[in-house]
């Protein structure tokens, strides 16, 4: 048995992680900062500090040292991110690396956020949710990530790991460069039980909700959902939802047969098995690299940052509507082949177990 701390939270990844980690008779501990509006809480939550965003970075250092106490004695300690809204900023994320490497046995970064290496290359991408944000004018992480002393920093932050591992064809290409770069394991969900299959009752219900909007290309999905609704209203009843925290979100959407992701990605994000989970038809990014990649076909119905494309799609099992049901099996046999968090946690502690031997 080992004992366990997984730091920061992504729409649900760590905490998934933990449950498949703990069946394996792990002792588990997350801290969470609640992801933004989902409110995801963990072991250890640390809640959201209101104010101007130099009062919140200032008070995340804050917080983020005065857990070092409780950061210790652990055979694993693994980062979610290693972005300054998950551990402190520039210098100070180094020290604080290094201090929770001096006290526990070993410490990894899955990588599975944006920071200075993913967002590099999703600059070298057809198209990516950095490369949407500057197409709409938003610089913001453009000008964070993508520059000579974020680089310096990121450097020195990764050498002090015992080792990467990415969560998806995009991450892996950001760190496959290190030579403590482990490898791919995918995405944990915990499936709790086999769902209903996906009926339509009436109308063909989509659900589509809200987040970041230039990053994961709101505008296309929402064209593609106007137009959508104009030409087939007799057909479909369509749900938008925006910024609704994690429990609220998925009751909402438990009587979708569409589920509506996000449009500017390469591969696809826990949201996506989310709606996997629930033998829903989900639309996200799912391009042919990522298929070859994780080794198995997919699936997820992949849109582009193009309302013509969404719109398509959408149609296209709109006029197909038998195909829907099927779809959704295939949605969860997909999920449970590769995405069990109880197989995905095996493959963490190999990983963790191999690591400087």
């Amino acid at each position: 048995m080992m004992r366990i701390l997984l730091f920061g939270e992504f729409s649900g990844l760590h905490v998934n992680l933990k449950r498949g980690l703990e069946d394996l008779g792990h002792e588990v501990t997350v801290v969470s900062f609640g992801d933004d509006f989902k409110k995801i809480k963990g072991d250890i939550t640390i809640k959201n500090v209101s104010g101007n965003k130099l009062l919140r970075l200032f008070l995340h250092q804050v917080q983020c040292f005065k857990l070092l106490k409780r950061i210790k004695h652990y055979d694993v300690v693994q980062f979610i991110s290693i972005a300054p809204h998950i551990i402190p900023y520039d210098i100070l994320g180094y020290f604080f690396i290094k201090f929770i490497k001096r006290n526990n046995a070993k410490v990894f970064f899955n990588s599975c956020g944006m920071d200075t290496y993913n967002a590099l290359t999703q600059l070298t991408f057809n198209y990516s949710p950095l490369c949407n944000e500057i197409r709409e004018g938003n610089y913001r992480n453009l000008f964070l990530y993508c520059n000579n002393r974020s680089l310096k920093i990121t450097n020195k932050i990764v050498s002090l790991f015992d080792g990467i591992i990415s969560s998806s064809f995009t991450y892996h290409c950001g760190y496959k460069r290190f030579s403590n770069y482990i490898g791919f394991i995918p995405m944990p969900f915990y499936i709790v039980k086999k769902n209903e299959a996906n009926l339509i009752c009436g109308k063909i219900k989509i659900f589509y909700g809200i987040s970041r909007k230039q990053f994961k290309g709101t505008r296309y999905i929402l064209d593609a959902l106007e137009r959508i609704s104009k030409k087939y209203h007799d057909q479909v009843e369509i749900s938008i939802v925006e910024n609704r925290p994690f429990d609220e979100y998925v009751r909402l959407f438990d009587q979708c047969n569409i589920f509506v992701d996000q449009a500017c990605s390469y591969g696809y994000g826990m949201n996506a098995l989310l709606g996997l989970s629930k033998g829903k038809v989900v639309l996200s990014g799912n391009e042919s690299q990522n298929q070859e990649f994780i080794g198995t076909k997919c699936p997820i119905i992949n849109i582009e940052p193009s309302s013509e494309h969404i719109y398509n799609e959408i149609e296209k099992l709109i006029l197909n509507s038998e195909n829907i049901p099927l779809i959704g099996r295939e949605g969860m046999e997909f999920l449970n082949k590769l995405h069990d968090a109880r197989i995905v946690a095996m493959k963490y502690v190999e990983y963790w177990n191999l690591a400087n031997k």
